[in-house]
C-alpha cells in the first residue's frame, strides 16, 4: 500500500512539476514567436506584462501598427499628403499550460494554449460612432496560439466579418472575413502558413469594388547563412469595379508563384505570375503570362551581402557607407559561378495582337576582382515580338502629344502679342517736347521703336515674334499620321525594327561587349528619328 501510495506521489508530483515546467517553455516559446512578428514591416509587438501561475498564466501584449506617410487623392483629383501615424492596442492573453490542455470546449495535447478575443478599445470607440452609423459592425479580432509537445508553435489570427458606412458621404465598406495560419519551428528556422480572405467589398458613390477571395500560402526554411528558401503562392480569382451597374474594371484569374532553392552552393529563384482577363476602359486584355528566372548566384556571397543590406538598413550613416564598401567586393563573387536571368516566357494578348519575347543574360564562370572586367564578358539573347498596329498607337500617342504641345506654345505666344500690343494702345501719350528732344549738333539722332525702310513702309522691332497660326484638331491629326509613318520608316530602315508579317521584331545579341539589333551593330543614330 505504501508503494501505491508512493507510486501515486510520484506521479502527482511529475504531472504538477510539468505544468509548470510547460508554463516556463511556453513563456519561452511567445517570447520568441513575438520575435519572428517583429520581423515584419510596420508591425511591432512587446509584452507588458506576464504573470506565470501553476495551471494558467496571463499576460498584456502592446501592438503597434505603423502606417507611413501617403498621398491620396480627392473627388476634386487633387492630392493630399496624410502624414504618418502610429496604432496601439493592448491585447490580454490567457495562456493555458500542458500536458493535457482544457479551453474553449476543447481538449489538446501540448506544452501551451493561448487565447484572445479583442474588441474595439475604449479609446477608439467614441471616434468609431462618430464616424459612422449604427448599421455598422465593429471590427474583431481572434488570436489563438497553441504549442506542441515538438515545441512548434502554431500562431491563428481571425479577423471576422464588418461593416463601416459612413455617416458623410455614406460610403460604405464591408470585410467578409480573414483566416490565417502560422507555423514556426522551435528555432525559428521554419515558417509555414496560409492567409485566406473571403472577400471585400467598397461602395463610393455610384462605384462599386468587389474583391473575391484571395488565397495565399507559403512553406519557407531558413539556411545556416541566413537566406530563406522554399515555395509562396498567392491567387486572385475575380476583382470587379463598376460604376452605375457597368464594368470598368474587371481582372480574372490572377496568381503568382515563386520558388527558391540551393544547390552545389548556388541559389537559383523562379518566379512565375499569369492572368486570364483583364477589362479596363471597354477593352479586354489577356491572357498573359511570365515566367523568370535567377540561377546559378554564389549562395555564400549572397548571405554576405544580405547580412551588409541589412547593416545599411539598421545601422548608422558610417555603418551604411563601410557596409556598402564592404558589400562591392562581393559582386564579382555572387556572379562568378556562371550567373544567369532568363524570361523563358513573356506573353500577353492586346486587343491588336500578342506581344511575345523571351531573354537570356548570362556570366561565364570564371574569377574577377574587377566589376567593370565582369561586366565585359556578359552575354545575351533578346527577341521580342509585338503587333505593328500596337506599335504605331504608341508612337501616334506620343507624336500627337509633342504636337499638341507645340501648338500650346504658338497659342500662348499670340496672346502675349495680343496683350502687348493692346498695353501700348491704352498708354498714356507721350508730349510732343519728350518726345523730340533737343540734341546737340553732331549728336547721335535718338534711337526709335520703327525704322522707316527705303519705300516708305514700316519694319517691327527685331525682337517682335512672327504671329504663327495654331494647329486645328484634324490639321493635328494628320501630321501625327504623316509622322508616325515616317517615323516607323525610319526606325525599320535603320535596323532597329524589323518587320514580319503584322508584326514588328526586335532580336538582340550581346557578345564582349557588343550588341547587335536584328543582325546590325547598334549605333545610337539607329533611335534618332
Amino acid at each position: 500500500m505504501k508503494k501505491i501510495i508512493g507510486l501515486v506521489v510520484i506521479i502527482a508530483a511529475l504531472v504538477l512539476g510539468s505544468y509548470y515546467g510547460m508554463g516556463l517553455v511556453t513563456e519561452r516559446t511567445l517570447k520568441k514567436t513575438i520575435e519572428v512578428v517583429n520581423q515584419s514591416n510596420g508591425i511591432f509587438v512587446d509584452i507588458e506584462r506576464y504573470d506565470r501561475n501553476w495551471f494558467t498564466s496571463s499576460a498584456v501584449l502592446n501592438w503597434r501598427l505603423h502606417v507611413p506617410e501617403r498621398l491620396i487623392k480627392g473627388d476634386n483629383g487633387q492630392s493630399t499628403t496624410v502624414p504618418a501615424k502610429d496604432y496601439t492596442l493592448q491585447m490580454p492573453l490567457v495562456i493555458y499550460h500542458g500536458p493535457v490542455i482544457l479551453a474553449d470546449g476543447g481538449v489538446r495535447f501540448g506544452l501551451g494554449y493561448a487565447h484572445s478575443d479583442l474588441g474595439m478599445p475604449s479609446a477608439y470607440a467614441d471616434k468609431f460612432s462618430n464616424m459612422f452609423t449604427s448599421e455598422s459592425i465593429q471590427p474583431h479580432l481572434n488570436v489563438s496560439l497553441f504549442v506542441n509537445y515538438l515545441n512548434n508553435t502554431r500562431l491563428h489570427i481571425g479577423v471576422p466579418s464588418f461593416k463601416l458606412i459612413a455617416k458623410q458621404g455614406g460610403d460604405q465598406f464591408e470585410w467578409l472575413g480573414m483566416e490565417t495560419d502560422l507555423g514556426v519551428s522551435s528555432n525559428l528556422k521554419k515558417l509555414d502558413g496560409n492567409v485566406e480572405i473571403t472577400g471585400v467589398s467598397l461602395k463610393k458613390n455610384q462605384m462599386q469594388v468587389l474583391l473575391g477571395k484571395v488565397n495565399s500560402d507559403y512553406d519557407l526554411h531558413q539556411t545556416d547563412a541566413g537566406i530563406y528558401l522554399g515555395e509562396a503562392n498567392l491567387s486572385l480569382p475575380s476583382l470587379v469595379a463598376t460604376e452605375n451597374t457597368q464594368k470598368i474594371v474587371e481582372v480574372s484569374e490572377f496568381a503568382l508563384h515563386s520558388k527558391s532553392d540551393i544547390e552545389s552552393g548556388l541559389f537559383n529563384s523562379y518566379f512565375k505570375t499569369s492572368v486570364d482577363k483583364v477589362m479596363a476602359q471597354g477593352k479586354t486584355y489577356g491572357p498573359g503570362l511570365l515566367e523568370m528566372s535567377l540561377k546559378n548566384l554564389d549562395a555564400e556571397a549572397l548571405a554576405d551581402i544580405n547580412q551588409q543590406a541589412n547593416r545599411i538598413q539598421q545601422g548608422s550613416d558610417s555603418e551604411r557607407q563601410q557596409a556598402l564598401i564592404a558589400m562591392l567586393p562581393q559582386l564579382p563573387k555572387l556572379f562568378g559561378k556562371g550567373a544567369q536571368f532568363e524570361i523563358s516566357k513573356l506573353s500577353f494578348v492586346l486587343p491588336q495582337g500578342a506581344v511575345e519575347g523571351n531573354l537570356l543574360v548570362s556570366l561565364p564562370k570564371g574569377d574577377t576582382g574587377n566589376p567593370f572586367q565582369l561586366v565585359q564578358k556578359v552575354q545575351g539573347h533578346a527577341t521580342f515580338k509585338m503587333p505593328v498596329e500596337m506599335v504605331k498607337n504608341l508612337v501616334m500617342v506620343s507624336v500627337k502629344q509633342k504636337l499638341l504641345s507645340q501648338s500650346t506654345v504658338q497659342q500662348a505666344m499670340i496672346e502675349q502679342m495680343k496683350a502687348n500690343e493692346a498695353a501700348q494702345a491704352t498708354a498714356a501719350p507721350v508730349p510732343a517736347e519728350a518726345a523730340t528732344p533737343a540734341t546737340a549738333p553732331g549728336a547721335p539722332a535718338p534711337a526709335s521703336a520703327t525704322t522707316q525702310p527705303a519705300d516708305g513702309g514700316t519694319t517691327p522691332p527685331n525682337d517682335a515674334p512672327a504671329a504663327q497660326p495654331v494647329m486645328t484638331v484634324a490639321e493635328i491629326e494628320q501630321q501625327a499620321t504623316v509622322q508616325t509613318t515616317q517615323k516607323l520608316a525610319d526606325l525599320v530602315s535603320s535596323g532597329l525594327l524589323s518587320m514580319q508579317g503584322t508584326e514588328y521584331v526586335i532580336e538582340l545579341n550581346l557578345t564582349q561587349g557588343q550588341l547587335t539589333v536584328n543582325g546590325k551593330p547598334f549605333s545610337p543614330s539607329m533611335m534618332q528619328f
